[in-house]
């Protein structure tokens, strides 16, 4: 599996997180090239799988914390979107 640094940002993770909501919409896509996409997805980011469930677990418990996270998230994702539907 990737190795990546344990560096990244929460704003890395929130980009990480988007990432792995946008591929999860992509249904269409073979599972040998959503692989590839999630492995470069954590080297753009430089989050791991461990470390974005990390984050996730960080806020369960904190529900006010976690809504403005995903808001981020859906913006990201929102923006995504727009930008590949402009392509």
């Amino acid at each position: 599996m990737c190795s990546v640094a344990s560096s990244a940002t929460p704003q890395d993770k929130i980009q990480f997180l988007s990432g792995v909501i946008l591929l999860e919409k992509q249904t269409d896509l073979p599972g040998s090239v959503r692989v590839r996409k999630y492995l470069e997805l954590q080297k753009l980011t430089g989050v791991s799988n461990n470390e974005g469930i990390a984050f996730v677990e960080k806020y369960r418990s904190n529900p006010e914390a976690w809504k403005k996270i995903e808001d981020s998230m859906l913006k990201t994702v929102q923006h995504k979107d727009t930008t590949k539907s402009t392509k």
